[in-house]
């Protein structure tokens, strides 16, 4: 038996662990655990993926959202390193596209106290 991780990772695998995170508080302890999957994205082609399956675990919920993109900017850094940067806006990208399906889903449905925080 190997120790070495499949080739590539099968990330969708691994939704519904994610899943479980974002439902467990507090926020600040998935610091570390999103850092390290934003470098294992910033080193794997399949990133993309990667990207998309921890950003669809939040199952839409806005302040899991908004706490991935903060995640994201304090990961990415000041000093922007092409490749970090560029994990960074991909991941962006699908953080905005979740908050945006999410809100033609619920049309001009009023938010809950908790999506208000």
């Amino acid at each position: 038996m190997s120790d070495r991780a499949p080739d590539p990772p099968p990330w969708p695998d691994l939704f519904p662990g994610w899943g479980t995170v974002f439902s467990q508080p507090p926020t600040e302890l998935w610091n570390p655990l999103v850092s390290s999957w934003l470098n294992a994205a910033a080193r794997d082609g399949t990133r993309e993926m990667a990207l998309g399956v921890m950003v669809g675990a939040t199952h839409g919920r806005t302040a899991a959202l908004h706490r991935l993109y903060t995640i994201a900017c304090d990961w990415a850094g000041p000093a922007r390193h092409p490749s970090r940067a560029a994990v960074a806006a991909l991941f962006w990208q699908h953080i905005d596209h979740a908050q945006y399906a999410r809100t033609e889903r619920a049309g001009a449905r009023p938010r809950t106290t908790e999506e208000a925080r």
